[in-house]
């Protein structure tokens, strides 16, 4: 009777440590996927502009708030610089703010998003793997046509006058909870390379996450695959650290590749494919398009239709740009650009250049990610301009992020080494 009485405090203390970590799981998640939600609106606010300050509060409630001070002053300065060099560009105020308010999240995410992760990287990794699930998930929902989120209106685009209210349509391929594939191929990536940095990837979410990249047919989605299959697999392969979990890892991902294949022509014949000629033409497609971005609509307009833009900037406007949102307020309509250093020298000039650009040398200062993974954070900034958007930072963030450590400069596989204290715990648990 009295070891049952003096196990029992034992036994409910470890279901509320339990308890607590699988809270911690759920909030997590819930935030990595309302930043990923660009194209999900309430209100016509986006979820990402939301997760922005759920992630505030959710460091609050952690007892994280001092570590907020930098975000919230580098954030604050930001927008206030703007606000003040558009006064003169005689544009809309209310979309002058609104600018200012995207792009203080944007800042305030790619600062306080990695310390979060770093404080907390065994939950982190657990959510982060739950996110690969939800997403993977909806695409092949989408792609099935059991629940397509664009008939249904909860994916969206928006547009200089708001949000509209029609399914988008323009875009036959299948992209899940984002408007477009390359968003989703973008959001994934940049998952497995925060998780390949936590170690925490399992092989069922990569092989579910590859093969959903591959049917999006995106030329971004297969140009990250290939860099992160380098990042993983190429050091192994060329003389780099081989220690049993970085092995464990190429494989699971090796494997993942090798079944993408036959997955997809299943895929393919449970669609009721007339044949494969459809697949075929979309990998010629997609290739052609990663050999040659001028020759699609969609590469031509990232590539040439800013050019003129850009010219006309540099000759009147070379140091503050157009103003902060002249894109959406002067220019809708003439330029589509997705890259987000023409459209920040566009509209902010060179301050706007060198403000993105310091923020981003933070995290690199800070984390010393890969080559690789800065290969990847180029082709996100290169794939995307959301210059007010926390949607593009956050992934920014999770490319970035990497546990300080590693033996290998190249490798996302290598175990982290331990510090002195950790190395000090280790030796006492053991005894």
């Amino acid at each position: 009777m009295r070891q049952i009485q003096h196990d029992l405090p034992v036994r409910c203390d470890g279901a509320n440590k339990a308890g607590t970590k699988t809270a911690h799981v759920l909030l997590f998640a819930a935030y990595v996927l309302c930043a990923l939600m660009q194209s999900v609106y309430v209100s016509q606010i986006p979820l990402s502009l939301v997760a922005a300050s759920y992630l505030g509060l959710l460091m609050l409630a952690l007892g994280e708030g001092h570590r907020l001070v930098m975000p919230c002053v580098a954030a604050v300065f930001m927008s206030t610089t703007f606000i003040l060099i558009s006064i003169e560009s005689r544009l809309a105020e209310l979309g002058v703010i609104k600018f200012a308010v995207g792009s203080s999240l944007f800042f305030f995410t790619l600062f306080a998003l990695p310390k979060l992760i770093e404080r907390h990287r065994a939950t982190f990794s657990k959510a982060i793997t739950l996110a690969l699930w939800v997403l993977s998930v909806t695409f092949f929902l989408d792609y099935f046509g059991i629940a397509s989120f664009k008939a249904l209106g909860l994916v969206r685009l928006w547009s200089a006058d708001g949000v509209t209210e029609i399914a988008v349509t323009n875009d036959p391929r299948t992209s899940g909870l984002f408007s477009e594939p390359s968003w989703f191929c973008l959001a994934t990536i940049s998952l497995l390379t925060a998780n390949w940095s936590l170690g925490g990837l399992s092989p069922i979410p990569v092989l579910a996450t590859v093969l959903a990249i591959v049917l999006s047919q995106s030329s971004t989605g297969v140009v990250g695959l290939l860099l992160l299959f380098a990042g993983v697999a190429g050091p192994s392969w060329l003389g780099g650290s081989r220690t049993n979990k970085s092995t464990t890892i190429v494989r699971r991902f090796i494997w993942a590749l090798f079944f993408v294949g036959s997955l997809a022509v299943v895929a393919l014949a449970l669609e009721q494919r007339e044949s494969l000629d459809d697949f075929s033409n979309s990998a010629n497609n997609v290739l052609s398009k990663i050999y040659d971005p001028g020759s699609s609509s969609s590469g031509s307009t990232r590539l040439f239709s800013p050019l003129p833009v850009i010219e006309k900037v540099s000759e009147n406007s070379f140091i503050f740009g157009l103003g902060a949102s002249a894109i959406n307020q002067t220019l809708s309509g003439k330029i589509g650009t997705a890259i987000l250093p023409f459209n920040v020298f566009i509209e902010l000039g060179l301050y706007g250049l060198l403000a993105y650009s310091a923020a981003l040398l933070w995290p690199i200062w800070r984390f010393r990610p890969t080559r690789v993974q800065l290969m990847l954070c180029t082709l996100n900034l290169f794939t995307l301009g959301l210059p007010s958007s926390p949607f593009q930072s956050a992934m920014l963030a999770l490319m970035l992020f990497r546990t300080r450590g590693y033996t290998s400069t190249n490798s996302f596989a290598t175990a982290p080494k331990l510090d002195k204290s950790e190395r000090s715990y280790t030796l006492l648990s053991r005894n």
